[in-house]
């Protein structure tokens, strides 16, 4: 199985449900938030993080 394949296994199998209709709208509870939360935290951390780690390749 080649890396675009598990990508896209991944994808249909984990991250798709859940993105559903109960996970949206005015059925959401606290751990979907939470849950969007830590992505968002992961998504503005990373960077600081990679560039910390390869600044000193740049020089």
């Amino acid at each position: 199985m080649c890396l675009m394949e598990k990508s896209t296994d991944l994808w249909t199998n984990s991250i798709l449900p859940s993105i559903s209709s109960d996970s949206m709208g005015m059925g959401s509870n606290s751990k979907h938030q939470l849950r969007l939360y830590i992505t968002v935290a992961t998504a503005v951390f990373q960077p600081i993080i990679i560039y910390w780690l390869t600044s000193h390749l740049v020089r």
